[in-house]
C-alpha cells in the first residue's frame, strides 16, 4: 500500500506563490510584491527545519522576479511608519475597542507588552505577559493597578501583541494556551493594536488599521528590511569616537580596534556605507568580523586623511550617492539626524534617524 505524503508547509506556499507568478498579470504581482517578499522571507527560515534547503533556490526565484517592484512600492505608496507617541496615541483614541469585561490583559513579548501596559494604565486593569500567564502566575505586572489581581476572579482575559502580519505568531500562541488548558479555564480573546482586513480570520479585533509596507520604531533596527539597507557604523554599529580619539593617527586606530559595541543586528547587511577613510579598511572589517557584523559590501570614503574628507564637506553626499546606485537598497540608517535628512533628500529614497529614531 503507497503511504500518502503530506506536502510541508514551505512546499506548498512555494507552489502557490510559483503559480500566482505565472498565472497572474503584471500590475497585480507589483501590487502583491511586498506580501509575496513576507511570504519568501518567511519561509526560507523553515526549509532547514523540514530538510529541503533544495528549494531555497525556488524561494530566491520568487524573490528576484517581485525584487524589482519593492522599492517602487516603499516609495510610491509610502512607509507607515509608527513611533511610540503614535503607538500610545492610537490606542489610547481607540481605548473603546476594548471589551468592557476584560479583567486581565496579557501582552505578548516583547512588543506586545507595551500595548498591555498602556491598556492596563488606561483602564486600569492588571497585565502580565504571556510567559507568567502560562505559568499560572497570580501577580500583577504593574504594581500601581488599584485592582489588585488577586482580589478580583479572572474571567476575561485579552492576549494582546503589537501588530499582526501572516497571524503566524499568534498561532502559536494559541498553541501555548491550549496546551496549558487555559483555553479551558478561560474565556480569552486575541487582539493587535495593528492590522489590516486579511488578518480578520487570525485574530478577534485589532485596534487599529495600518497597511503594509510598515515598519515601527520599537523592531527597525531588528526588522527583515535591514538586508535591503545600508548602515553607517559609527554611532550606529559603535560609539563615535571622541574628540581625543579622532586624531586621524594612534588614537583613532585604538579606536577602530576597540570601539565599544551598540547595535549588532541580527539579520545581514545589504550594505555598511561609512564616512570612514579607505586607509582604515583593514581595523574596521576586523572589528567587524569580530563582533559578528553581517554584510555584503563595505563602502569607504576616499580620501588621503581626515583634514581633506572635512574641506571636501561631503559626508552625506558620499552616502547618498552610494544609497542610490544601490537598486537593492530601501532604506538608509545613519545615526546623525542633519545627515539622515540630507541622505533622504539627495537619494530620494527613505532614512532613518536611529538617534532620534525618525524616518525621513
Amino acid at each position: 500500500m503507497n503511504e500518502r505524503h503530506e506536502k510541508s508547509v514551505p512546499r506548498q506556499e512555494l507552489e502557490v506563490l510559483e503559480k500566482y507568478l505565472i498565472e497572474s498579470p503584471e500590475h497585480e504581482i507589483q501590487e502583491a510584491a511586498h506580501y509575496i517578499f513576507e511570504r519568501v522571507k518567511l519561509n526560507i527560515p523553515k526549509l532547514q527545519n523540514t530538510g529541503e534547503e533544495a528549494l531555497a533556490p525556488r524561494f530566491k526565484a520568487v524573490f528576484e522576479r517581485v525584487n524589482k517592484y519593492l522599492c517602487v512600492t516603499y516609495q510610491n505608496i509610502g512607509i507607515n511608519y509608527k513611533n511610540l507617541n503614535d503607538f500610545a496615541r492610537d490606542i489610547k483614541a481607540n481605548i473603546g475597542k476594548i471589551p468592557a469585561d476584560i479583567d486581565l490583559i496579557v501582552g505578548v513579548p516583547r512588543s506586545g507588552m507595551l500595548a498591555a501596559v498602556i491598556i492596563s494604565e488606561n483602564l486600569n486593569i492588571p497585565c502580565e505577559s504571556l510567559d507568567m500567564f502560562l505559568d499560572g502566575k497570580t501577580i500583577p505586572f504593574l504594581s500601581t493597578c488599584r485592582k489588585l489581581f488577586n482580589q478580583r476572579e479572572v474571567h476575561n482575559v485579552l492576549i494582546i501583541d503589537d501588530s499582526i502580519r501572516t497571524g503566524e505568531s499568534m498561532d502559536f500562541v494559541r498553541e501555548q494556551v491550549s496546551k496549558a488548558n487555559l483555553d479551558m479555564k478561560f474565556n480569552i480573546k486575541y487582539a493587535a493594536v495593528y492590522g489590516f482586513s486579511t488578518c480578520a480570520a487570525k485574530i478577534d479585533f485589532w485596534i487599529m488599521n495600518c497597511e503594509q509596507p510598515r515598519v515601527f520604531q520599537w523592531n527597525y533596527l531588528n526588522h527583515f528590511i535591514v538586508q535591503q539597507s545600508c548602515w553607517d557604523i559609527d554611532g550606529l554599529l559603535c560609539l563615535d569616537p571622541t574628540d581625543e580619539q579622532n586624531d586621524d593617527g594612534i588614537e583613532y586606530e585604538k579606536f577602530l580596534r576597540n570601539a565599544r559595541p551598540i547595535m549588532i543586528p541580527k539579520y545581514e547587511i545589504l550594505a555598511i556605507v561609512t564616512s570612514r577613510l579607505e586607509k582604515y579598511r583593514e581595523p574596521t572589517e576586523e572589528w567587524l568580523s569580530r563582533h559578528g557584523v553581517k554584510y555584503k559590501e563595505l563602502y569607504m570614503f576616499d580620501a588621503a586623511t581626515a583634514e581633506e574628507r572635512r574641506r571636501m564637506g561631503m559626508h552625506a553626499g558620499f552616502k547618498a550617492k552610494v544609497y542610490k546606485s544601490l537598486n537593492s537598497a530601501y532604506f538608509f540608517y545613519e545615526s546623525d539626524r542633519k545627515q539622515a535628512i540630507e541622505i533622504s533628500k539627495l537619494s530620494g529614497k527613505p532614512c532613518f534617524c536611529t538617534t532620534t529614531d525618525e524616518l525621513f
